[in-house]
């Protein structure tokens, strides 16, 4: 039992000795390589800035929806929304009696479009039979 303990200290003090941040010769270790296929900045957008005391938005659940697993698109009407809203949602797994709970399925939310009276998107859950799900959808105008 000693043994596993040893190690564990020895690998504490070495680490603890020498950070790598803290060293000079941190700047001689190559970064990791990384795969972008898209990538945008907000120098190259449009931005619209904005006070909180301005802003009005609404937020809401909804947990009716059908168990459902894959790719599947959504359309949530709500005269809240309008063309120019900011529309954020967020989907999880939900237990049979509708609490949430973070499950083994990944829930992803994807192809957020917003119409005059409503929003359709896409979500994917990552699961082979049909899970229930529950979005939260919140509208903000500028």
């Amino acid at each position: 039992m000693l043994r596993p303990a040893l190690v564990l200290i020895g690998i504490t003090s070495t680490l603890s000795a020498s950070p790598v941040w803290a060293s000079d010769s941190a700047q001689d270790i190559p970064s990791p390589v990384r795969h972008t296929d898209l990538e945008a900045s907000y120098q190259d957008s449009v931005v619209r800035e904005f006070s909180l005391a301005t802003v009005s938005g609404v937020a809401t659940r909804y947990e009716a929806w059908p168990s459902v697993n894959g790719t599947v698109n959504f359309t949530f009407y709500w005269p809240a929304i309008r063309r120019g809203s900011h529309v954020f949602i967020s989907a999880s797994e939900v237990n049979n009696g509708g609490g949430r709970f973070l499950g083994y399925a990944n829930y992803t939310v994807q192809n957020i479009a917003v119409m005059d009276g409503r929003v359709e998107f896409r979500i994917h859950i990552g699961w082979d039979s049909p899970l229930r799900i529950s979005t939260d959808i919140l509208v903000i105008d500028p």
